[in-house]
């Protein structure tokens, strides 16, 4: 476990605590989601982008107080049933039109796959704690503390467009 104290931004959700580290930058951000003891599957369940924005909107200054694990993860799947459902067919068969790109005649595309690679250790936890929040006078945020020894759930996203990069859960924090 990485433990931490820094000024962030948090809410609290239908059954969860919501966290927020930025990275160096201020542009990307960790979302860090604790759900209250034993309600990890509804939480899981429930989450929703309207969920997520909802409690997003409501995100305010907090001094934070985490226990985060090491983790990481690895995974890859292939992507072309998911593009086809979404209409993209013609592109994976003979019918394909990229004569915009290429000159290769009965040019298409025979996969896609897609890969992650996710690790949090001490060095990602600095460079979110390293953000400086700009204070506005105001009496102090409350204090809230996040000791993620137990489920919870995690996403990158790109705090301009709200456009969630990664998401995962952690099922076994002693694992890492």
């Amino acid at each position: 476990m990485m433990h931490g104290a820094l000024r962030s931004d948090c809410a609290t959700g239908a059954g969860f605590t919501l966290a927020e580290l930025p990275y160096a930058g201020n542009a990307l951000a960790m979302t860090l989601i604790l759900p209250d003891e034993g309600a990890f599957s509804t939480v899981e369940t429930a989450l929703s982008g309207e969920v997520l924005g909802e409690a997003l909107a409501t995100l305010s200054p907090c001094e934070l107080t985490v226990a985060l694990p090491r983790f990481s993860f690895r995974t890859a799947f292939g992507a072309k049933e998911a593009l086809t459902d979404l209409g993209m067919v013609d592109a994976f068969t003979g019918s394909a039109d990229f004569s915009g790109v290429s000159t290769t005649e009965a040019l298409y595309i025979s996969g896609v796959y897609h890969q992650a690679f996710i690790a949090v250790d001490e060095e990602g936890t600095e460079a979110a704690a390293a953000t400086a929040i700009v204070e506005d006078g105001t009496s102090a945020p409350p204090p809230v503390t996040m000791g993620l020894d137990r489920p919870f759930l995690f996403l990158i996203r790109d705090r301009p467009t709200g456009a969630v990069l990664f998401l995962g859960r952690v099922l076994d924090p002693t694992a890492g």
